[in-house]
């Protein structure tokens, strides 16, 4: 309650009255105003358990003489606030509260300060110094004294609901925007005073909060929304231009948002304590700026995203610890990036009937000048070399360069010279441009649960084995039941106790061989159970990366029985007729 509408205004009563007087003074009241309004108010001042509750909200502490004084000045509606100086801490308030429902003016006057000033003299309020106040005043009343200091913090509690109310009705009145810079601005005082008011905090969570949650509940359905589409796009065409509008636009969703919420952000940063719809709508962002990064390879505009994460949520310190180490990986990202862009760049020019050229570089492949293979095209690389002897003298050497894309045909070059090391310069730029990207896709494959050519799995391998005549038998073994070994120009995987059993890949004819002695070289090498584990895959890395289509499955079949049937036959047939005596 205000001060006009306190029992002890109404009553023109004292703190130190006691019974007697208080109800002549109600006897007197009765002809002058409603005698609900002044039996209620009787009650409450004779009553001790309700009396508390006009006596937080009156001037305890204050002669009656001062308080007429005080009650003349805000019928006057003065604007003069040198008299609150003067005040103990609560009558302060009451006072103040007073001003900001009957003061018609207030919307002219600096507010914000005004309402800092009552959070700060709330804080100023000693629950035991106004509990020997009151006593005091109950003592020359006659009336039974407070005997446990929680009554008054109780009372004290219900008061500031009440101011808190007051103050958001004032607030209420106010357009969005400005209600939140005013917001801001008390959060941000507090800051710079180093001051923690919990009237201001209560402010904050039960006015403004509650004010502004239709809006916060609408951007973040806007963004999170956004944020699906772009999404999507990347999925469906990573290297779409409008993405890096999409994003633009995101961008300026995230700061509109940030604004609203940045009373609350600050709030709850000084509380140690986080905004939790604000660190989600943080990490939908952040997640958006890792995809553009990993599915689209748009790190200008991820970092753009990050920064911008990391500027507007910097308040949510978990959020600003999380995105400090995104930049930093990024920044190795991009450094990588810089070194591996200049490893393959890649330009060769080599005479064989006419020149001839040979580029490679990020932006992609070409040859002769012709159509140029982008990289992430490419899911097939072969390459090798085969040296040529007439009667044991080496007479050339022939060179095989080969790549391949699902849609958008191959290419097989023949012509680079191997002496010159146009061959081991342009294997060499290929590997970094494109080898390890189609070995860590195939080990994003195994831990799918897929084979790579119907042979190779992620903890077994499928191994063949011939006979004269019987068609091909075929079996699963372990890792740990095989050895691999280079033979023939081919890549063999066979059973460590019986090498009949195998699989060969050819280097320079089979698809990726090259990738796969690599990959499961690699695997060996670190004793992880899986291919896919001794890279560093998991099965959720696996959903999230771009999938590849290496071509069809390895055939292990061997028909080579049958023509040992044909011979078999043939050759009976041919001892049966020389045994009969038959001439030919």
């Amino acid at each position: 309650m205000n001060l006009f509408e306190n029992p002890f205004y109404i009553l023109g009563a004292s703190t130190r009255d006691d019974r007697k007087q208080i109800l002549d003074l109600a006897q007197d009241k009765m002809l002058q105003l409603d005698t609900s309004v002044v039996s209620e108010a009787k009650l409450m001042l004779t009553t001790p358990s309700k009396r508390i509750n006009a006596e937080i909200s009156w001037l305890p502490g204050i002669s009656k003489s001062k308080c007429k004084e005080i009650m003349q000045f805000l019928t006057d509606k003065q604007t003069d606030l040198s008299l609150i100086g003067s005040l103990p801490p609560l009558p302060a308030i009451n006072v103040m509260i007073s001003m900001l429902t009957y003061w018609d003016n207030l919307q002219k006057a600096p507010f914000i300060n005004f309402i800092h000033t009552i959070a700060a003299k709330y804080e100023e309020i000693s629950v035991e110094n106004l509990t020997t106040i009151l006593n005091e005043e109950r003592s020359v009343a006659k009336m039974p004294e407070i005997s446990n200091p929680s009554v008054v913090e109780q009372a004290l509690e219900a008061h500031k609901n009440y101011c808190v109310e007051q103050l958001q009705h004032l607030l209420d009145k106010l357009p969005t925007k400005r209600l939140t810079a005013n917001m801001l601005a008390l959060v941000e005082n507090c800051i710079k005073q180093e001051e923690s008011l919990s009237l201001i905090d209560t402010l904050i969570d039960k006015s403004y909060a509650i004010k502004v949650q239709p809006y916060l509940l609408e951007q973040s359905e806007k963004i999170k929304e956004s944020a699906k589409k772009i999404e999507k796009l990347l999925s469906d065409n990573p290297q779409s231009q409008s993405i890096d509008e999409r994003v633009e636009e995101f961008i300026e969703e995230l700061s509109v948002f940030d604004e609203a919420m940045q009373p609350l952000q600050l709030s709850m940063q000084q509380r140690g304590l986080e905004h939790q719809e604000s660190k989600d709508i943080a990490y939908v962002a952040r997640g958006l700026a890792i995809d553009l990064l990993n599915k689209a390879q748009k790190e200008e505009l991820s970092e753009k995203l990050m920064k911008k994460v990391k500027e507007l949520f910097t308040e949510i310190s978990s959020v600003d610890e999380r995105v400090d180490k995104d930049l930093n990986d990024l920044k190795e990202i991009q450094d990588n990036r810089k070194e591996w862009e200049e490893e393959v760049m890649c330009s060769i020019k080599e005479w064989s009937w006419g020149t001839r050229t040979l580029n490679i570089s990020p932006k992609g492949i070409s040859v002769d000048g012709g159509r140029r293979y982008k990289l992430e095209e490419i899911n097939s690389i072969r390459f090798g070399v085969t040296q040529n002897y007439t009667n044991g003298v080496h007479t050339s050497t022939d060179t095989r360069f080969a790549f391949e894309t699902e849609n958008h045909g191959a290419e097989e070059i023949t012509w680079l010279g191997y002496s010159n090391g146009n061959w081991q310069k342009a294997v060499d730029c290929l590997w970094r441009a494109v080898g390890v990207k189609i070995m860590m896709a195939m080990a994003r494959k195994l831990a799918n649960g897929d084979s790579l050519y119907g042979v190779i799995y992620d903890k077994q391998v499928l191994l063949a084995k011939t006979h004269w005549y019987t068609p091909t038998e075929k079996q699963l073994f372990s890792w740990d039941d095989v050895v691999i070994y280079s033979q023939n120009g081919f890549f063999v995987i066979a059973n460590k106790h019986d090498r009949s059993w195998s699989a060969a890949f050819s280097y320079q004819y089979d698809q990726n061989t090259h990738v796969i002695d690599r990959m499961i070289h690699i695997a060996f090498k670190s004793g992880a159970d899986t291919i896919s584990g001794a890279l560093g895959i998991t099965k959720e890395d696996a959903k999230k990366g771009t999938q590849l289509y290496f071509g069809p499955e390895k055939n292990l079949d061997s028909y080579g029985f049958i023509f040992t049937w044909i011979f078999t036959i043939a050759g009976g047939i041919f001892l049966l007729v020389l045994m009969s005596g038959c001439r030919f």
